[in-house]
């Protein structure tokens, strides 16, 4: 069992920020967390980049862990080749176990993954991490990019009524300005008419006034001759009492 912090590469020993995608790696042999630099020195676990890869045994030259040289331990297996450094166990293990290890027959870690189990398992949690973060940010992108089109919606809803108002207000106003109009329209109209209705009075007036003095005139000349006749009458009467 590893007596050091989880979160840490496994071949460098450098901290890891499990919510930082680009530095996570998996150990493409052993499935433990590697950094992306130590990813890229490992290389797949092809080691026929290097001089001398296998000794003159048929073991592994370089450590199946970082990649590099050192002091070896190599696997009692009799099927396995793979070999790992001092640096590598004691980083993750320990110097005791590196010690117990080097004085008996040793299964390595890729033939016994017990002895990983549990940089494994933090290896998977720290990948589950990541994507649960990932979904966090994925949900929160989505969260963000659905308000914005909402904000947006009720901004177009927001200018379309407000152009539907501005358009009903200058109907509005333009019928206020149509009525305005008519009405004056109206009380120019009403102005004339009453103007003409004015003169008409004043003409019928005017006849009514001339008939008036046409009829006194004439019930004036009227009484003057009843009053003529009538003194006409006096007279014959009178002289035909004188005769």
């Amino acid at each position: 069992m590893s007596s050091k912090p989880l979160d840490r590469c496994t071949s460098c020993d450098i901290h890891l920020d499990i919510k930082q995608k680009t530095t996570l790696r998996k150990h493409p042999l052993l499935k433990t967390l590697i950094c992306a630099n130590c990813y890229r020195t490992y290389n797949g676990g092809d080691f026929s980049r290097f001089i001398e890869p296998i000794d003159e045994n048929g073991y592994d030259n370089y450590c199946r862990w970082c990649a590099d040289g050192g002091t070896l331990i190599s696997c009692d297996h009799s099927e396995c080749r793979y070999a790992f450094c001092e640096d590598c166990i004691t980083r993750n293990f320990g110097e005791d176990y590196f010690n117990e290890i080097s004085s008996k027959r040793w299964y390595c870690f890729a033939c016994n993954p017990l002895e990983t189990l549990e940089l494994v398992n933090f290896a998977k949690a720290a990948f589950k991490e990541e994507k649960r973060v990932e979904n966090v940010k994925q949900n929160f992108d989505e969260t963000a990019k659905q308000e914005t089109e909402e904000v947006e919606e009720r901004s177009n809803y927001s200018l379309d009524n407000f152009e539907l108002q501005s358009k009903s207000d200058e109907e509005v106003e333009e019928q206020s300005e149509e009525e305005e109009v008519n009405s004056i329209k109206d009380f120019v109209l009403t102005s004339k008419s009453d103007e003409q209705e004015k003169l008409n009075n004043e003409q019928f007036d005017k006849h009514n006034l001339i008939k008036i003095n046409e009829r006194c005139s004439d019930l004036h000349a009227s009484n003057e001759m009843s009053t003529f006749m009538q003194k006409e009458d006096e007279a014959k009467i009178s002289n035909e009492n004188l005769e």
